[in-house]
């Protein structure tokens, strides 16, 4: 298990702390690190009781040595035993990394009964003043985790309409640990959630009492006309609209352990605040199409009224950036950019020069070009900022403070909705790339660590979408909602009526323009009522059922691989499809081609992490098929490690990494690493995707 990253993360936080390695207990895995305290601190806290010959005798020392651990991988009731004062001085973040993860390897009733053990068998009897102070505080640190976990993640305890897990806990807390304040917040949960279902109760009531009135009411809603909306209007709406979604996100449906299981039985149950965004999301990149393609039932559509719309929409999103709202600004533009608006050359011919600068600089932007790397930096340079800070090459666009000193009632600050699909990719590739468990079928807490990183980063910027003072437009919110929008085959029926001699637009390479939305999304099964998710490199989704493009072709996954049905396992390389359900074809060392139609780019990883294909080759193991696997590279990682990683990789972990090389596929040559090279730093990375070789020397 490699936890390389996460012990630079906490030198670079302390420099007082060096590793020292590894201790193993029955059901536990620590990380050990040697801590520098200086005297000053030590001799105030034993001041007490030490007297003043001690005092002066140990003045002279600056610097004291002890050990720290960290809980690195154990079973769930190691992991409570390791909550304490220790704990909660050097590491304070792991209560909260084990209530946000913990629904990845246990229930929260499991997690509920030991904390409620543990609590129990710390009130023994202690003789031992100092044992009886540590029990103490132990137990208050784990009232803490109790009450943590109700303010952080309140929907855990609302189980309507008995509420069993908050009346445990309540018993609990009157029987075994008397803290009024404790239970009196517990109370005041279940008060909170029976309020609110009433609440929810008379909402519907009024709702179905209002069906006719509001179907009145949707006749004038239904006036409402797109070009007639100012587009800093439909921005507002579009950016309160997925705030309002963003901030009901709950972070911990985004991992990847939970994410992943989205198409079982369990439904919607599971992820239904995560597909709520993506639906919205969905929404506005089909009404892009629609609008395009079938504005006023394509009544005397001409290429001239389409222009005009294409237009309109490329004002929206520049609104949309300019509120900070990646998510629509990312949606508008997917849909610019999907294959039946792409290739209308008549209409786009009708799109003016300046609108067509700002649509590039957007185009851009949102890129998957280096794991979406504009787009990222964007989004951190501005998610906690006053304003966006508008670059590109466009001199027409609107700057702030123009726009400021043009609408003086434009709040001071604005918030910031980002594009959930780039957390959800980190989130899945951070559960494809590290086991649940490790080889003694403990917990991997490391990558606990690292998917909480990535939560906390959600969680920051729901607090900034609670920024946003935009007054709510009833009636553009029942017009939007009620639009009918083209599906898929639709949308191209459409456009091959419209423009039959269409072409599709070429751009840039370094753009990394999306012609179809297959490049951008995959699909799920029908069971989660979700037409598309983003992120392509989301290993479960099955992509058979998008067929965006006139030359079908066997579904490929994140990895390159070519399988003939979603339940067959491929293998990466070249290859050729087989009809034959679950058939595996085997494959060569050829890495596999690109083209148009399936674009093959870096894969979405984890900010400062590169997906790559390696292949293995032994001359003394000539029976084994050459089968590319997909590891990840961080920025920490040299040459050996890497090495190490593909020899477990093919259940050769026993050999002696000294004894092979590592080689970069490229065109002409294979170019070798060298020994002790940070590999992240030394690939090639002007192809479209990274082949290596781990060869024995």
């Amino acid at each position: 298990m490699n936890g390389t990253n996460t012990r630079n993360d906490r030198f670079s936080s302390s420099p007082n702390l060096k590793y020292f390695g590894e201790k193993k207990e029955s059901e536990a895995l620590y990380d050990v690190y040697l801590k520098r305290i200086h005297y000053s601190t030590l001799v105030k806290d034993l001041r007490h009781s030490l007297t003043e010959e001690e005092l002066s005798g140990i003045s002279h020392m600056q610097w004291h040595t002890c050990k720290v651990y960290y809980f690195k991988a154990g079973s769930v009731e190691k992991a409570i035993e390791y909550i304490g004062p220790r704990q909660q001085e050097n590491d304070p973040s792991f209560v909260n990394i084990l209530l946000c993860t913990y629904k990845t390897f246990t229930t929260k009733e499991e997690l509920v009964d030991l904390i409620s053990t543990r609590y129990r068998q710390l009130n023994i009897n202690h003789e031992d003043e100092e044992e009886k102070e540590i029990a103490e505080e132990t137990q208050k640190c784990l009232r803490t985790c109790i009450y943590s976990w109700i303010e952080q993640y309140p929907a855990d305890f609302d189980q309507h309409p008995n509420y069993s897990l908050l009346n445990k806990l309540i018993d609990f807390g009157r029987n075994s640990i008397g803290n009024e304040k404790l239970i009196d917040r517990l109370v005041e949960c279940k008060e909170e959630f029976q309020s609110a279902h009433r609440r929810s109760k008379c909402i519907n009531e009024d709702d179905d009492k209002s069906d006719c009135s509001s179907s009145c009411g949707s006749a004038s809603s239904q006036s409402l006309d797109f070009l007639s909306i100012p587009a800093f209007n439909f921005a507002e709406q579009l950016t309160l609209l997925d705030a309002e979604l963003f901030r009901k996100v709950i972070p911990d449906q985004c991992l990847g352990g939970i994410w992943n299981k989205r198409n079982k039985n369990d439904g919607n149950e599971l992820t239904w605040s995560v597909t709520a965004t993506i639906k919205q999301f969905n929404r506005v990149l089909f009404y892009v199409v629609t609008t395009i393609l079938n504005y006023g039932n394509n009544d005397h559509s001409t290429p001239q009224s389409r222009g005009k719309i294409i237009s309109k929409w490329i004002d929206i999103a520049q609104e949309c950036r300019m509120l900070k709202n990646f998510s629509s600004s990312k949606a508008i533009i997917t849909g610019l950019n999907f294959s039946p608006i792409n290739r209308l050359k008549k209409s786009w011919q009708n799109v003016n020069k300046d609108k067509m600068e700002v649509f590039e600089d957007l185009t851009m932007l949102f890129s998957e070009e280096n794991n979406q790397k504009l787009s990222r930096d964007a989004l951190w340079k501005e998610g906690t900022a006053k304003f966006c800070e508008v670059t590109g090459s466009s001199s027409k666009k609107l700057s702030i403070r123009k726009r400021r000193r043009s609408r003086p009632e434009l709040p001071m600050t604005q918030g910031t909705v980002p594009y959930l699909g780039t957390f959800l990719t980190d989130l899945t590739m951070l559960d494809s790339a590290n086991p649940d468990r490790t080889e003694e079928k403990l917990i991997n807490f490391e990558k606990k660590r690292r998917e909480f990183e990535v939560i906390a980063k959600v969680k920051l910027l729901q607090a900034t979408a609670k920024n946003y003072m935009i007054t709510p437009d009833k009636e553009f919110r029942r017009w939007f909602l009620s639009l009918d929008i083209l599906t898929e085959e639709d949308s191209f029926s459409l456009s091959m009526d419209i423009e039959k001699d269409g072409i599709t637009k070429t751009k840039d390479k370094k753009s990394r323009v999306f012609h179809t939305v297959k490049n951008l999304f995959g699909s799920v099964s029908n069971s989660v009522d979700v037409e598309l998710v983003p992120s392509e490199s989301i290993d479960s989704l099955d992509t058979d059922n998008i067929n965006l493009t006139t030359n079908k072709e066997p579904r490929r996954n994140s990895i390159g691989s070519v399988t003939s049905s979603s339940s067959g396992e491929g293998v990466t390389g070249t290859t050729t499809a087989s009809t034959n359900t679950n058939t595996t074809v085997t494959t060569s060392t050829t890495p596999p081609s690109t083209t148009p139609t399936s674009p093959m780019r870096l894969l979405s990883a984890p900010h400062g992490c590169y997906v790559v294909k390696v292949v293995f080759e032994n001359h003394n193991y000539a029976n084994i098929t050459k089968v590319y696997k997909s590891i990840t590279i961080n920025s920490q990682e040299r040459t050996n490690s890497i090495i190490q990683k593909v020899l477990f990789k093919y259940g050769f972990q026993d050999e002696d990494p000294n004894s092979y090389e590592l080689l970069q596929i490229m065109d002409k040559k294979d170019v070798t690493i060298p020994k002790g090279t940070n590999v992240y730093y030394a690939l090639n990375t002007s192809q479209p995707e990274i082949y290596m070789i781990v060869r024995k020397i």
